[in-house]
């Protein structure tokens, strides 16, 4: 995984308050805007989390420290680092 660990934890720290369950079920039951194009459940899932905590992941321009993780980092290397700590869900629809 290319995220550092210190940088995986901002994201668990962000993210992980947000799963609770009734969004796990909110998920699971297909009650969600666009639910029925949906392939990947579990991709769907930890990237609306992500959106979800309003991190910035890029060069540093533009955001703020507070909010943001500086680095080098792709869309594979962010679904990486998500499906690290982000639970697995079953689609029941």
């Amino acid at each position: 995984m290319k995220f550092s660990q210190a940088h995986v934890q901002i994201l668990k720290d962000r993210m992980l308050p947000l799963i609770n369950d009734k969004v796990i079920d909110s998920y699971q039951s297909g009650k969600f805007r666009g639910a029925e194009k949906v392939k990947d459940l579990n991709k769907r899932f930890r990237w609306d989390v992500f959106y979800a905590s309003g991190t910035r992941i890029g060069d540093g321009v533009g955001i703020s420290s507070n909010c943001g993780i500086e680095g080098d980092y792709n869309d594979i290397h962010i679904d990486t680092a998500l499906r690290s700590f982000i639970p697995k869900i079953e689609r029941k629809y």
